[in-house]
């Protein structure tokens, strides 16, 4: 039986959208490195040559996030954080101070780390950028075996598949028990 829970996509909340982060790269960079070894399964085949050192790979897999980043981003803070499968749905964990823009002053709580997951829009414009939750709806499904009955798996199964991809898709439906 297929559990639903609420994405916070569509309704409210199983991500809570972060409107007002303050991005700060050496950050990245510490996710990075505390995750190196994910982060390296997942951007290998994507870099033409790894470095001998971990040093010099670490440096060209935090080059090749900050070109992906370069675009427009969202940033979404979820329930349940877990790097490998954030990677693995397209989208890029981060461990960040809860640093935010409050009354036109910067507000930091170094204290207060919150996880959050960066979901790069590429090319999109703004108005497509909904076409690209299947990256989160996926992330969900695989972390916590719910997904939002709003979700275009269910409205738009093509789409969701073309952006995913179909091998995801089938851990997607694997993960919630879905049975049409």
């Amino acid at each position: 039986m297929t559990k639903f829970s609420n994405s916070g996509l569509y309704k409210h909340p199983f991500y809570k959208k972060v409107s007002d982060l303050v991005f700060d790269q050496d950050f990245l960079i510490d996710t990075v490195c505390d995750n190196y070894d994910v982060f390296l399964k997942h951007y290998a085949s994507e870099i033409e040559e790894l470095g001998e050192t971990k040093s010099e790979n670490l440096n060209l897999i935090t080059d090749l996030l900050f070109s992906k980043l370069q675009s427009k981003c969202f940033y979404f803070q979820p329930l349940i954080f877990n790097p490998d499968i954030a990677l693995g749905c397209g989208l890029i964990p981060l461990i960040t101070p809860n640093i935010r823009i409050n009354n036109n002053s910067l507000y930091r709580s170094c204290k207060n780390f919150i996880n959050v997951l960066i979901l790069p829009t590429g090319t999109f414009l703004k108005i497509w950028t909904e076409r690209l939750y299947p990256k989160l709806d996926a992330y969900q499904a695989l972390t916590d075996n719910s997904i939002d009955e709003a979700s275009l798996l269910f409205t738009d199964p093509e789409h969701f598949a073309a952006v995913v991809g179909k091998s995801l898709t089938q851990k997607v439906l694997q993960a919630i028990s879905y049975t049409k």
